[in-house]
C-alpha cells in the first residue's frame, strides 16, 4: 500500500513529478508493489500503472475543486451557501435553515411537483404551511424562536422527508425517525452552556464490546475530562441513558452532553468525571454486523422479574454485568458501580427546557 501527502501551497495544484519522486519516502508493505526478483525499489509495471491512474485522479480531483467551490449561491447567506455539491443539476444550491440574528428563520425545499408541504417537528408546538415559489422552492419564515436546539422535518403530500441541504441531524427510529436540527442563538449572539465554547474540551471515545449477556456486538460512547489521559486521579462515572428512538451517540451528537460538561467544568460548576452512555435496547449495536431474520433475539434466554419485560430486562442485564463491571475492571481510575449514577433524560424533554434554564436539568438516581 502506497500514502500519498498533498498538500495545496497558494491554491495551486503539486507538482505531479515531485509528488511522484516523494511518494516513494511513504511505501508501507513493499511486497505489495514491488516484484520479487527486481529488488528492493524496482516496481513492477502493473504497480506504475496504477500508481499513474491514482495520480492522474487525484490531480483530476484537486483541479476540479476550485469549481466545485463555486457552485451558484442560494438566495441569502447561511452555512450552507455554496456548499459543493448541493445544486447537482436540481437548480441553484439552497440555503436552509437560514438563521438570522433577529432569532427568525427561513426553511426550504425544492419539491416543483409537491402540493403541500408544511414544516414539522418539535418546534414551538405548531406546524407552518409552507408557500411554492415559481422556481419550485418551498419556502417559509418564522418566528422569532426563543433561544434553543430545535429539530424539523418537512411533510411533503403526506410523506415526511429530511432538508437535503442541512448536514445537522438527529439520529432517530421507530416513532421519534431522524430529523434535522436548527440552533437559534441568544438575543446578543453569545454562546450558551451546549455551544463548543473556547474552554479546554474532554474527548469522546467509541468503545466496542461482546455483551456475553447478550450475546451481540454493542458500543458504548464514553466521555472522559480534560486532562483525564495525563491524569492518575479516580473519577465518578455518571452511566447517562438516552431516550424513545434514540442510540447510544444521541446524548452527544444531538444532547452536546460533552460540550455541556465542558463548559460546566471550566466554569467550577460540575465535578470532572466520566461519562458513559451505553445503548439502551437489548438489541445489537447498529452498524457492527448483519441482522438477520429469525435468529433468537438477544437476551432471549434472559428470565425477566414479574412484570417487568424482557427488553428491560436484557437491557439491565447488559448495564449491570456487561458495562459496568467491565469499566470498573478496565481501569483503576474508575469507581465501583456502588458510586456510579445513571440517569435517563428523554433528549426532547431536555432541550425543551433549555429556553427556560440557564443549566440542564434531569432528575438522577442512584444505580445501586
Amino acid at each position: 500500500m502506497q500514502i500519498f501527502l498533498l498538500k495545496r501551497v497558494s491554491g495551486s495544484l503539486p507538482a505531479i513529478d515531485s509528488l511522484a519522486a516523494r511518494s516513494d519516502a511513504y511505501n508501507v508493505g513493499l511486497g505489495e508493489c514491488c516484484s520479487a526478483n527486481g529488488g528492493a525499489g524496482a516496481p513492477t509495471e502493473r504497480w506504475m500503472m496504477k500508481r499513474t491512474f491514482l495520480l492522474t485522479s487525484l490531480a483530476l480531483a484537486l483541479a476540479a475543486a476550485p469549481v466545485l467551490a463555486q457552485a451558484p449561491a442560494g438566495r441569502g447567506a447561511g452555512p450552507n451557501q455554496g456548499a459543493p455539491g448541493v445544486g447537482r443539476g436540481r437548480g441553484p444550491a439552497l440555503v436552509s435553515p437560514e438563521v438570522r440574528a433577529d432569532r427568525t428563520v427561513t426553511f426550504r425545499f425544492r419539491a416543483p411537483d409537491a402540493k403541500e408541504v408544511t414544516l414539522v417537528g418539535e418546534l414551538d408546538g405548531r406546524t407552518y404551511p409552507m408557500t411554492k415559489g415559481d422556481d419550485g422552492v418551498w419556502t417559509v419564515t418564522v418566528g422569532p424562536w426563543a433561544p434553543d436546539v430545535y429539530n424539523y422535518q418537512f411533510n411533503v403530500d403526506g410523506v415526511i422527508a429530511m432538508d437535503p441541504v442541512n448536514p445537522s441531524v438527529k439520529l432517530g427510529f421507530g416513532a421519534f425517525p431522524p430529523a434535522n436540527l436548527v440552533e437559534v442563538p441568544t438575543e446578543n449572539g453569545d454562546w450558551t452552556f451546549y455551544d463548543a465554547k473556547d474552554v479546554p474540551h474532554g474527548s469522546v471515545r467509541i468503545e466496542t464490546y461482546h455483551s456475553k449477556s447478550l450475546g451481540v456486538p454493542r458500543q458504548v460512547w464514553v466521555y472522559t475530562p480534560p486532562g483525564y489521559d495525563t491524569s492518575n486521579e479516580r473519577y465518578p462515572v455518571f452511566y447517562l441513558l438516552h431516550g424513545a428512538g434514540n442510540v447510544e451517540s444521541s446524548w452527544v451528537m444531538t444532547g452536546r452532553a460533552n460540550l455541556i460538561l465542558d463548559n460546566l467544568i471550566a466554569e467550577g460548576r460540575a465535578k470532572p468525571m466520566i461519562i458513559v452512555n451505553p445503548l439502551g435496547y437489548a438489541r445489537q449495536g447498529v452498524g457492527l454486523g448483519p441482522e438477520i431474520a429469525g435468529t433468537p433475539a438477544p437476551g432471549a434466554d434472559i428470565t425477566p422479574p414479574p412484570g417487568v419485560p424482557q427488553q428491560t430486562a436484557g437491557f439491565a442485564a447488559d448495564l449491570l454485568n456487561d458495562v459496568i463491571r467491565s469499566s470498573s475492571r478496565s481501569s483503576g481510575r474508575s469507581p465501583t458501580p456502588t458510586i456510579a449514577r445513571s440517569a435517563a433524560c428523554r433528549w426532547g424533554a431536555a432541550t425543551r427546557c433549555r429556553s427556560a434554564s440557564t443549566t440542564p436539568t434531569c432528575s438522577i438516581r442512584s444505580s445501586s
